[in-house]
């Protein structure tokens, strides 16, 4: 600290200041400790990182507050930003702040993201969490995919998420139990295994009565995520795999615990190794060492042990590459040919030059090509350098592929290109960068109108921008695309600065409407976006009952409020048939229509007609109270 700062706390030296400061989190420096004085601002500044905010770390509620809790605080926030706020929020664990992040954002969560949001707080373990969004949510768990969520909680070993999970109605099942064990928890598999519906299992009970089948599951998860002794108390649970263990299950077990994170990865091999094992017919075709962090190390181990090493090592290779390759045509547990496309399909130039080197046969052209589509620059220079790939062959693909730095390389190698066709296809795609290069070097025209439809079609709000930075007005397409990405101070900027027409056919609502964002529904119509036909299937409401994803109450509610246009007695004919209609949202129409047809009376009639209808609705509704009274007390 320089000697001109005055120190944050006078009685304690800056180095003692320091070493408090490194103990507490970052978020709380950051929001809390820099705002005792400008000393403390002063010794720890922004350009260190000390003002760095993580989200999915507990953030202290009062700044939370002071930043989310204004009105219009997620306004300059994409949808897909505002979803990430609340992902983020749940994952800390902060009851509070998630609260306070669920009112700023302006959603209502299908069911999808529903289960976003609470596999991010169950992935992180934080029950009370779990249980405000169950409280928010409670049928989730009837939801296609919901077992996924507990399937989470169990491998990350969250017991008490597991707890709150099964108290609120998500099924028990055997796979929680091998879930655990894959994840390295065989406490939380026993507690699991005494909440058995057929029948609780302690800890120290066999496991017969799981049948063969699920013992061996059992043990194959064990064998990866858990240490020696408790893989060693589960064999003999299983009563000392008598009539289990097959060289079928010893093959399986033992690539299990190579591949396993834990450190007595070869302790348990060479134990398992020990084990008698009756005949049985081979093992099935399986990955080998798939998730290890070092297959290559482990492969050469495992051939040196003597152990049958052929399965299947895509991701072996992925995750080691050369070193693995190497072993793999060694000991011919792969065909070169094989190696090579998938070298070739995911960019791994070391193993295409290892095959170069142990005299494969490589076909230049197809490597290229793989390079040219997936944008794998160093191998493209490889290929056409080491290789003599044909450059205006690989010209041709590379105009579609759309990868620039492999476009700018082939020009700088002397390829050919059609400059309107390399724009076309960009704007084709939304690809803003190709479309630049092909303006920028290949002198591309930007006054073709069939560039300038297209590029409107393209869904990209960014490229449109660009074009209207160059002199190209902005079409009503640009409005639908920006609303679909549903950032309010974008919108507001296009119309009420940049002069960006509407769309007059009302689609935006329905985008919007898909996606639950009440905040740009009210903002489309705080700027007068039309709302397209007032009835028939084009029209708004009409198009949101009959879209094929299920879109809730609150949404048609809002619809209502902002004067969507709305003809019920249509609505409530295709809210009847309709197959993602909610049955609440069905009532809710029928009961919308019926009152529209008592207002519309209303109008229809004088004064004195008009009060007697009146005084007959509160008369039924009077009569309709006294009969669910008399029903409940009778």
């Amino acid at each position: 600290m320089s000697a001109a700062l005055s120190p944050v706390f006078p009685q304690l030296p800056p180095e003692v200041t320091e070493h408090i400061v490194s103990n507490l989190d970052g978020n709380d420096v950051a929001c809390t400790f820099r705002g005792i004085n400008k000393a403390a601002a002063q010794q720890f500044p922004a350009d260190k990182g000390y003002t760095k905010i993580r989200l999915s770390q507990p953030v202290p509620p009062h700044a939370f507050a002071a930043r989310w809790s204004a009105s219009g605080a997620t306004r300059d926030l994409t949808l897909e930003q505002r979803r990430k706020l609340l992902s983020l929020t749940a994952a800390s664990g902060v009851m509070a702040n998630l609260k306070v992040a669920l009112d700023a954002v302006g959603l209502v969560h299908c069911p999808h993201e529903q289960k976003n949001l609470l596999g991010a707080a169950v992935a992180a373990g934080h029950p009370t969490i779990v249980v405000c969004l169950l409280e928010l949510w409670p049928n989730i768990k009837l939801e296609k995919g919901a077992s996924d969520i507990i399937m989470k909680a169990a491998k990350a070993g969250h017991q008490a998420v597991c707890q709150v999970l099964l108290d609120n109605g998500f099924k028990w099942k055997l796979e929680l139990v091998t879930a655990a064990l894959s994840g390295g928890h065989p406490g939380l598999a026993d507690w699991l295994l005494q909440r058995r519906p057929k029948g609780p299992i302690g800890p120290s009970d066999s496991l017969v009565p799981l049948g063969k089948d699920w013992r061996r599951k059992v043990l194959r998860a064990a064998a990866a995520g858990c240490g020696l002794l408790a893989l060693q108390s589960l064999i003999q649970r299983c009563d000392g795999g008598k009539g289990l263990f097959t060289e079928m299950l010893k093959d399986e077990l033992l690539w299990a615990a190579a591949d396993s994170h834990t450190a007595d990865w070869q302790t348990k091999v060479e134990f398992l190794e020990t084990l008698d094992w009756e005949p049985s017919s081979p093992a099935d075709w399986a990955q080998r060492l798939s998730t290890c962090p070092d297959p290559d190390v482990r492969l050469a181990w495992m051939l040196g042990k003597g152990h049958d090493a052929s399965g299947d090592y895509e991701s072996a290779l992925e995750n080691s590459k050369g070193a693995v390759a190497e072993l793999l045509l060694q000991n011919e547990l792969m065909y070169p040919d094989y190696v090579a496309v998938l070298a070739a399909r995911e960019g791994w130039l070391e193993v295409l030059k290892l095959l170069q080197r142990r005299g494969c046969p490589i076909d230049a052209a197809s490597i290229g090509e793989f390079a040219v589509r997936n944008g794998y620059l160093p191998v493209l220079a490889w290929a056409v350098e080491e290789l003599d790939a044909p450059v205006q062959y690989l010209a041709n693909t590379a105009a579609e592929a759309g990868h620039v730095e492999v476009l700018q390389w082939l020009w700088d190698h002397d390829a050919e290109f059609d400059a309107d066709e390399v724009a076309l296809n960009a704007a084709l795609t939304g690809n803003l960068p190709v479309l630049q290069w092909a303006v920028e070097e290949l002198d591309a025209s930007m006054e073709d109108p069939v560039l300038i439809r297209t590029a409107r079609r393209s869904g990209s709000l960014e490229l449109l921008a660009w074009l209207r930075e160059h002199g190209r007005p902005w079409g009503a397409e640009a409005f639908g695309y920006a609303a679909a990405v549903g950032c309010e101070a974008t919108l507001e900027r296009m119309v009420e600065k940049e002069g960006c027409p509407m769309p007059v056919d009302g689609k935006p609502y329905v985008e919007a409407a898909r996606a639950g964002d009440l905040a740009t529904l009210r903002c489309m119509a705080r700027l007068g976006c039309p709302w397209g036909p007032a009835s028939g299937a084009e029209s708004v409401f009409i198009a949101c009952l009959e879209h094929w994803e299920c879109i809730p109450l609150p949404v048609f509610r809002l619809l209502v409020e902002l004067d969507c246009p709305v003809d019920w007695a249509a609505a409530v004919a295709v809210a009847s048939n309709a197959p993602n209609v909610t049955a609440e949202v069905r009532a809710w129409v029928a009961e919308e229509a019926e009152e529209a047809t008592r207002a519309q009376r209303r109008q229809q009639t004088g004064p004195a007609g008009r009060k007697r209808q009146l005084q007959e609705e509160q008369r039924q509704k009077h009569d309709a109270h006294a009969e669910r009274r008399q029903k409940r007390t009778g």
